[in-house]
């Protein structure tokens, strides 16, 4: 996506251990003052075996840090 000329958008998604996970990455670069900065996201979406437990690992990264969390949830 390059509707803004300073900035750049870039989405992509890749399947994981025999198509039971993926990841979506997000990375925006874009330009403030002449400065070039950059903002990462990776979402990990895993299913277990038995279909039970969806696994959600999300990466970030930015100027000010990183943060990394997990989210689980089992099927009812």
């Amino acid at each position: 996506d390059k509707s803004d000329p300073d900035v750049t958008l870039t989405k992509s998604l890749k399947w994981l251990q025999g198509n039971k996970s993926f990841t979506i990455t997000f990375k925006t670069k874009y330009s403030i003052d002449g400065v070039s900065k950059e903002i990462l996201i990776n979402d990990t979406y895993a299913l277990s075996e038995d279909g039970n437990t969806l696994t959600i690992t999300e990466f970030h990264k930015a100027e000010l840090g990183e943060t990394k969390t997990t989210d689980v949830y089992n099927k009812k």
